[in-house]
């Protein structure tokens, strides 16, 4: 459980988080389909994320793998209160291949060690196939 308690201006802020993040794979377990010169429908990398939490400070699920710039605008986040959640689809590419995403809680103005395992997400190794690695 994370309990986060924290002043601005006399102001008090609280999170408690009694779940942890919960996820979902859409990855078949074969691997997917990338670019190709079969004609090959070319799948989606793609997972959701969503956390529900009691408090007023809401937290920022953010997507990272090995080699992302972080601002990718292909996620798709949606909050409401008491619950977030995101989600996060890309065409495959040989740069993804073997590669790990991970989903982690943020809350703005608190520091790493407040933050347990049970907000980090990180998914089954992505397997592109068919791509044309030259």
């Amino acid at each position: 459980m994370l309990h986060i308690n924290r002043t601005i201006d006399d102001i008090d802020f609280v999170i408690v988080s009694p779940d942890p993040i919960n996820c979902k794979s859409h990855i078949p377990s074969d691997g997917v389909m990338g670019y190709n010169v079969f004609y090959i429908k070319q799948d989606l990398i793609q997972f959701s994320c969503n956390l529900t939490y009691t408090g007023n400070l809401l937290p920022n699920l953010e997507w990272t793998w090995p080699g992302s710039d972080e601002q990718s605008d292909e996620r798709d986040v949606s909050a409401a209160k008491s619950f977030v959640a995101s989600t996060i689809k890309l065409p495959p590419s040989k740069e993804h291949n073997k590669l790990k995403f991970q989903c982690k809680a943020n809350i703005e103005g608190t520091t790493q060690h407040t933050i347990d395992s049970g907000l980090l997400w990180e998914s089954e190794t992505i397997i592109v196939k068919c791509e044309l690695f030259s």
